[in-house]
């Protein structure tokens, strides 16, 4: 049995993920923005978690530690072209995906180092690393971290620390309708706001995955995964689009990307 630590377990992947770890017997810390969100959960602890805050990072790493297992799963979304992102929302966005996600994995690196063992996942996104219009500061915050995580990885590889990135495609979470969402009339947004619309709802009504899906393929890759770093697309769409991506120039990518949006 493995201590395991999930963030972001109110609600879609953590809160599913919580679960399948918890069906497979493992000790698991559930964490949630508010306590209400998780004090419904079958799992060994809950416990009230801000990442963005440097006292509840630490005094809740200094009561639960060791930990075997670190799942990185709390983030919020944005959607909108960058001229009508505020700044404010921009760092708010990046105080959590970014260095909420830092912060926590950076305050489990010394015990993960002195015990040579744990694993390190973390949600990502295809936007990462397959970008298109009006995601932009949401899939730079991911960029950011999974390569931060993939240096890590060099750093701690020598004594035994894994990190496994994992990037779902569409997931039924009701993650997309909580995120934030800023738009515009002028052009050229508002034809790319629509034409964005209707890709992602054929994207959700003929792709999207599952929160207890996508908890499931984590909670293999714990057990089946022994490299050191690894990244995988969770659903045919994220397995496209990554693949799409790695395959093309930039100029074909954004042929492709062009060709996808107005046939939409």
């Amino acid at each position: 049995m493995s201590r395991v630590l999930i963030t972001g377990c109110g609600s879609g992947i953590g809160r599913a993920a919580a679960l399948e770890f918890a069906r497979r017997g493992h000790h698991v810390v559930a964490t949630g923005r508010s306590a209400a969100s998780i004090a419904d959960l079958d799992v060994a602890e809950r416990h009230e978690l801000d990442i963005t805050d440097d006292v509840e990072v630490d005094a809740l790493v200094s009561r639960i530690e060791p930990v075997d297992v670190l799942v990185n799963n709390a983030g919020v979304g944005l959607h909108g072209p960058l001229e009508a992102v505020p700044m404010s929302a921009i760092e708010d966005i990046y105080a959590t995906n970014v260095l909420g996600t830092i912060r926590l994995t950076k305050a489990l690196i010394p015990t993960f180092r002195t015990r040579r063992t744990g694993t390190i996942f973390f949600v990502s996104s295809p936007a990462a690393r397959a970008t298109r219009p009006l995601t932009g500061t949401y899939g730079s915050t991911k960029a950011a971290v999974e390569l931060m995580l993939e240096s890590l990885s060099f750093e701690l590889e020598s004594v035994g620390v894994r990190t496994v990135i994992v990037a779902p495609g569409a997931v039924s979470s009701g993650f997309s309708a909580r995120r934030r969402t800023y738009s515009s009339e002028v052009e050229p947004y508002r034809t790319l706001g629509e034409q964005w619309s209707t890709l992602r709802a054929t994207s959700h009504r003929e792709r999207a995955s599952t929160p207890e899906e996508v908890a499931a393929v984590i909670a293999d890759l714990y057990v089946t995964e022994t490299r050191p770093f690894s990244r995988h697309a969770i659903g045919a769409e994220a397995a496209s689009l990554i693949a799409q991506r790695a395959e093309c120039d930039d100029d074909t990518y954004r042929q492709l990307v062009w060709a996808q949006l107005r046939t939409s």
